[in-house]
C-alpha cells in the first residue's frame, strides 16, 4: 500500500475528540438513545467518529424514518419554499427527508426531561467554542496565503542578501 493510501485509511482510524466526547456524555446519560443514532449504521459511525468527519457531530441532520444520524442531501421544495434533505445510510432504510432536523435540534427535545438543563447548554457552549476555534483557523490560513501572495509578487528586485523587495 502507498504512503499516501496508508495514511488514508490511517485517518479513519483516529477518533474525532468533538464528537467522541459528545457521544460519550450521551452514553453516560441515556444509553439507549446513544445507541439508536448509529443502529445499524456502520457507515455514518465511521465518517462521524473519525476525523474525517466534515463537520461536527451535532450538525449533522436526522432520518425522519429511523431516527439515525443522515448526511446532508441535496436540497427540496416543502410548502412552496427550498430546504434541506438529508438521505440516510442505514441497512435497510435509505430513507430522503424533507426539512430535516439536526441532531443538535433532536438532543435537545430527547434530553429535555433526561437530563439536567445544563447539559444541554454545555453542549452548546463546547460547538460553539469549537466553530470559534475553526473560524479563527480559517481567518489565519488566509492571512498567510496573502502574504505569501504578497510576498511573491515582490518586483522582482533584491537587497544585496538576496531578499526580495
Amino acid at each position: 500500500m502507498s504512503g499516501a493510501r496508508e495514511s488514508i485509511v490511517r485517518s479513519f482510524d483516529s477518533d474525532n475528540p468533538e464528537s467522541l466526547g459528545v457521544y460519550k456524555a450521551l452514553e453516560e446519560i441515556y444509553p439507549a438513545f446513544s445507541k439508536k443514532i448509529f443502529q445499524n449504521n456502520p457507515f455514518m459511525k465511521m465518517i462521524v467518529m473519525t476525523n474525517q468527519s466534515p463537520m461536527h457531530i451535532l450538525d449533522y441532520p436526522i432520518c425522519g424514518k429511523c431516527e439515525t444520524l443522515a448526511m446532508w442531501d441535496r436540497r427540496a421544495i416543502k410548502d412552496g419554499k427550498v430546504v434541506r434533505a438529508c438521505g440516510c445510510f442505514a441497512s435497510g432504510c435509505g430513507h430522503r427527508t424533507i426539512d430535516p432536523i439536526t441532531f443538535r435540534q433532536w438532543l435537545k427535545e430527547e434530553l429535555r426531561h433526561k437530563a439536567p438543563p445544563t447539559i444541554v447548554e454545555n453542549l452548546e457552549f463546547a460547538v460553539d467554542a469549537v466553530a470559534m476555534t475553526l473560524m479563527q483557523r480559517t481567518l489565519r490560513a488566509q492571512k498567510r496565503m496573502v502574504r505569501q501572495e504578497n510576498t511573491e509578487r515582490k518586483s522582482g528586485l533584491v537587497d544585496a542578501n538576496g531578499n526580495s523587495l
